[in-house]
């Protein structure tokens, strides 16, 4: 077992590290959020399928220079989500900034991954914050190329309108050689507390069910024709052995931000943050440290 810090499996917080957990109502929809550190606040985003879990192993790394903020999306673990809820990337964006400002989050720092950045990005064009720093991490902004993109949410629209679908996914993965087989097919090779914590999420229908209604509604057409005007500085980080994201993107994603920044993880998967947490935690640093310095001189 890794001697870092991590959380427990219900997403509690390293014991020996002051948190507060609580949630927030935004109209019938209930955030799951919890705070961790000291300094100045920063937001962590998580991707479609995950939740705050997968912060688990960057948490101990950040929390002494940051109070950490993280957040189940809708849809996921443990926010409460009613059916009527809109889950498109606008939608969740929307509600994502009536929660910051009945909570007061007012962050320096923003990371995101996977759809997470997407989120975070949607956020900034839509209430533009244009000193917050951005911190992408496998960033899935740019939208789907040839069949993927055309059966990809048509399918998931399908499945979201069976509760039956849900129950069977998450009957599936009481089958943890299913669970490790969707998990291997990211690229990534997770620990064993990782490994149980996302085994015991996918067996929860109504995270199942949550996450595939995101997924039928997931478009990034809108917003791929925004990104230059993306002023935020940013900072790409991508692993080069990300099955999920392909490399290209972040080069591709990189161009179209005209503040932006990159840096490749080697021998890494889509859940790098999970696999080599000192790695990123040390480009997260440097990059506001950087950043810090070039205001501080201007």
């Amino acid at each position: 077992m890794s001697t870092q810090a991590t959380l427990a499996a219900d997403g509690a917080m390293p014991r020996h590290t002051a948190s507060t957990g609580s949630t927030a109502s935004t109209g019938e929809l209930s955030w799951n959020i919890k705070r961790i550190g000291s300094g100045p606040q920063c937001l962590l985003i998580h991707g479609t399928g995950a939740s705050i879990h997968t912060w688990n192993n960057l948490v101990p790394l950040l929390a002494p220079f940051y109070t950490l903020i993280l957040v189940d999306l809708p849809g996921h673990a443990d926010t409460h989500t009613p059916e009527n809820t809109d889950l498109s990337l606008p939608g969740i964006t929307a509600a994502m900034r009536t929660m910051m400002i009945n909570e007061n989050i007012k962050p320096e720092m923003i990371i995101g991954h996977s759809a997470g950045a997407a989120i975070m990005m949607q956020l900034c064009l839509d209430h533009p914050m244009p000193d917050v720093l951005l911190v992408s991490i496998n960033g899935a902004v740019i939208p789907l190329r040839g069949l993927a993109g055309y059966v990809f949410s048509p399918l998931a629209r399908l499945s979201s309108t069976s509760g039956l679908m849900s129950h069977f996914f998450a009957f599936r993965a009481r089958n943890r050689r299913n669970v490790k087989k969707l998990l291997d097919s990211t690229g990534s090779k997770l620990d064993q507390d990782s490994f149980d914590r996302y085994a015991e999420l996918f067996q929860k229908p109504s995270h199942i069910k949550g996450v595939l209604r995101m997924m039928a509604h997931w478009r990034l057409e809108a917003l791929a024709p925004r990104l230059d005007a993306m002023n935020n500085p940013t900072q790409l980080i991508a692993a080069d052995k990300d099955r999920t994201i392909p490399l290209r993107d972040a080069y591709r994603l990189q161009q179209r931000l005209p503040n932006s920044s990159l840096n490749i993880i080697k021998g890494k998967g889509h859940l790098v943050h999970e696999e080599d947490p000192a790695s990123v935690a040390s480009i997260v640093l440097d990059y506001a440290e950087n950043r810090t310095t070039q205001r501080s001189t201007q």
